[in-house]
C-alpha cells in the first residue's frame, strides 16, 4: 500500500534517487519491479541525470491507451537520448490476471495488481538488452525468474541476467528466501551471472556457479556496487534443456522394468 499511496510515492522515488547517487557512477543501475510509481514524463529529469554515465533500468506499468497495461523493465540510457522497454511476459496467475478472461470479469472475479481488475497484458516473450560496458542483459521481472525454460531462450544467448521483483507480496515467512534461490538456480543451470534487485530484499549479485558475490539480506535497504562477473561457458542444460532429464526419467523406468522382469531384453 505504502509504494502506490500518493503521500509515500514521491518519498519512495528520492530513497531510490539518492541510494543510486551513491558511490561513483556505474555503466548499469538496477532498481526493482515497478520501482517508478508516478508518470515519467514527471520524473525523466532525475531519471536522465541518473542515467547519464550508464544505464539505468527500472521497473513501471506501462500504458499508450489506459486500457492496456503491462509490467514493464525500462532502460533509459546516455542521459535519457534512448529507452528500450520490455515487458513481462509470464503474467502471475490470479495477482496480474485472471485465467478465464471476459467469463471471469462478468463473475466479479479480479486480480490483485493490475489496473480496476482489468489485468497486464502479456509481453511477446524472452529479450535482451545490448547495455554498453555490460553486454547482454536479458530482463527477469519476479515470476519470470522461476522458470528454467524461460531463461537465456531468446536469439542471443546473455552474457547476463537481471531480476526485478517486488518481494513485499511474500511478508516475512519463508517466501523472499525461496524465490532468490529459485533465481539463483538460474545462474547455475545457463552459467550465467545474475543481478537482483528486490523489494525488501533478497538483493543479490550472484557469479555464473551459483555463487553470492554480495547481497543485501531480507528488510535492509543498500546498495550494492560490484563488477558483473562475466558468463560461464553454456553449460549442458542450456545446450540440451529439459531433454536430458526426459532420458534419464526413461533410463530409470526402463531399468525398473527389466528389474521386476516386466522387459526381458534380448541382447544375443
Amino acid at each position: 500500500e505504502d509504494k502506490w499511496a500518493a503521500e509515500t510515492q514521491g518519498q519512495n522515488f528520492r530513497r531510490l534517487d539518492l541510494l543510486s547517487k551513491t558511490g561513483p557512477a556505474a555503466d548499469l543501475t538496477l532498481w526493482p519491479e515497478t520501482s517508478l510509481t508516478v508518470p515519467f514524463d514527471l520524473m525523466s529529469p532525475e531519471l536522465n541525470q541518473l542515467s547519464q554515465n550508464g544505464t539505468l533500468i527500472f521497473g513501471q506499468q506501462f500504458t499508450q491507451d489506459f486500457l492496456s497495461y503491462y509490467n514493464a523493465a525500462v532502460a533509459l540510457s546516455e542521459g535519457g537520448e534512448a529507452i528500450e522497454r520490455y515487458f513481462k511476459n509470464r503474467l502471475v496467475p490470479f495477482g496480474e490476471y485472471i485465467p478465464g478472461g471476459v467469463l471471469a470479469s462478468k463473475l466479479g472475479l479480479r486480480g490483485i495488481a493490475p489496473h480496476d481488475g482489468a489485468g497486464f497484458v502479456a509481453g511477446p516473450g524472452p529479450s535482451t538488452l545490448d547495455i554498453a560496458g555490460v553486454g547482454l542483459v536479458q530482463p527477469l521481472i519476479c515470476y519470470e525468474a522461476n522458470f528454467p525454460q524461460f531463461v537465456s531462450r531468446g536469439s542471443d544467448r546473455p552474457d547476463v541476467l537481471a531480476v526485478m521483483t517486488n518481494d513485499a507480496w511474500f511478508g516475512t515467512g519463508n517466501g523472499p528466501a525461496q524465490h532468490f534461490a529459485q533465481a539463483r538456480a538460474r545462474s547455475v543451470e545457463q552459467g550465467l551471472p545474475l543481478l537482483r534487485s528486490a523489494n525488501r530484499g533478497i538483493s543479490a549479485v550472484v557469479d555464473g556457479r551459483g555463487r553470492i558475490v554480495g547481497h543485501l539480506p531480507f528488510g535492509q535497504g543498500g546498495t550494492l556496487d560490484f563488477s558483473v562477473p562475466g558468463p560461464k561457458q553454456p553449460t549442458l542444460y542450456s545446450r540440451t534443456g529439459d531433454l536430458g532429464f526426459v532420458l534419464i526419467w526413461f533410463l530409470l523406468i526402463f531399468t525398473y522394468w527389466v528389474w521386476q522382469g516386466y522387459v526381458r531384453p534380448n541382447f544375443s
